[in-house]
């Protein structure tokens, strides 16, 4: 992602680099066996972040929250037994929580301030490939086998049935994007109803620029 000054990368094996947008200088943060206050683990595989500029980390063996502001690190949900280790998504909702999606063992909802677990999602769907807020502050959930929403207002889930999806992105307050493994999908939120909008090429990103619609 990127926020003002920072273009943030991440890596299988080599942590994370950000560029400095301004002197193009390149930098790297990677796990430190040595130091506790370092990021967790270096295969990475998402990174955004949160309303206080915290940055987020989702890694093979864990959660690494960084605060930039004093240099301090801190990780959750790693090397435990009984909870998962490998995380794929990450989105933070209308409350501040942090939603962690996993390979295998669901989603964790974490309170963003302590990384407490709030909740824990496993039934409705076990590997996650993308977690999504909308403008109504309802929390897109996708897979490889299905794809549910969690109303915030009604506190409660909704399946849209089974899409092997990749990643979500937001057409409008009516339609959702949905990027398969086979094309590009509308789904209309109200109705369920879609509309295979690109056929036959596994779409991996969706990025909207005013009124285009670009796919990876």
């Amino acid at each position: 992602f990127c926020d003002d000054n920072k273009v943030w990368v991440t890596t299988f094996t080599g942590g994370v680099s950000w560029i400095d947008r301004q002197t193009s200088s390149v930098h790297h943060i990677t796990h430190n066996s040595n130091n506790h206050n370092s990021l967790i683990n270096n295969d990475v595989n998402n990174i955004i972040e949160d309303q206080k500029s915290n940055i987020w980390m989702a890694t093979n063996n864990g959660i690494s929250r960084w605060n930039v502001a004093n240099n301090k690190w801190y990780t959750y949900i790693s090397d435990k037994q009984d909870q998962s280790k490998v995380f794929l998504a990450l989105c933070e909702d209308s409350n501040g929580n942090m939603w962690a999606g996993t390979y295998s063992s669901g989603v964790y909802v974490l309170d963003g301030d302590t990384g407490k677990i709030l909740y824990h999602y496993f039934k409705d769907i076990k590997f996650v490939s993308d977690i999504y807020k909308d403008t109504q502050g309802n929390i897109w959930i996708g897979g490889p086998n299905s794809v549910v929403v969690y109303l915030e207002k009604e506190k409660r889930f909704q399946s849209y049935g089974h899409f092997p999806l990749c990643t979500f992105q937001e057409l409008s307050s009516d339609i959702m994007l949905l990027g398969c493994t086979y094309g590009l999908i509308a789904l209309d939120k109200h109705t369920g109803t879609t509309e295979m909008l690109v056929h036959n090429y596994l779409i991996k990103d969706i990025l909207i620029l005013k009124d285009d619609v670009w796919i990876a």
